[in-house]
C-alpha cells in the first residue's frame, strides 16, 4: 500500500537523514521526499512511502516517536504513484474518490 507520510522535525543536519533510517527499519520503502517548509529551526517533510499492507501503522508511529524532536503530522494512503510536478492533480484525484473525506482529505495537504 502506497503512504504518505508527514512529519516535523528540527532542520537540522543528520534529522532528515535519522527520519529516514527509522522508515526504512520500521518497513517502509521511501519512494519520495518533499520538503514542504523550512521555519524557525523545523521543517515539514511529506514522505511517500510503500507499506507492507499485512504489518500495522502502528509499528511506523511507534518508531517515529522514538526520534528526538520529530512529529508525526498526519499518515495517510496515497492514490497511486507520487506526483513530480506538484499536489495538486493527485490531491484534487482523492478528493474527487472520496468527497465525503474532503474536508480532512484538504486539512491534511495543509503543511503546518
Amino acid at each position: 500500500m502506497l503512504l504518505r507520510v508527514r512529519v516535523t522535525l528540527p532542520d537540522r543536519p543528520g534529522s532528515l537523514g535519522q527520519v529516514a533510517r527509522t522508515l526504512g527499519v520500521a518497513g517502509a520503502d521511501i519512494v519520495q521526499v518533499v520538503v514542504l517548509e523550512r521555519v524557525a529551526g523545523r521543517a515539514v517533510d511529506d514522505f511517500t512511502v510503500l507499506w507492507p499492507g499485512a504489518v500495522r501503522v502502528d509499528r511506523l508511529l511507534a518508531g517515529l516517536a522514538a526520534v528526538p524532536g520529530v512529529k508525526v503530522d498526519g499518515v495517510w494512503r496515497a492514490i497511486g504513484a507520487p506526483p513530480y510536478g506538484g499536489h495538486d492533480a493527485e490531491l484534487l484525484a482523492q478528493l474527487a474518490a472520496r468527497p465525503a473525506d474532503g474536508l480532512h482529505t484538504l486539512v491534511d495537504a495543509v503543511p503546518g
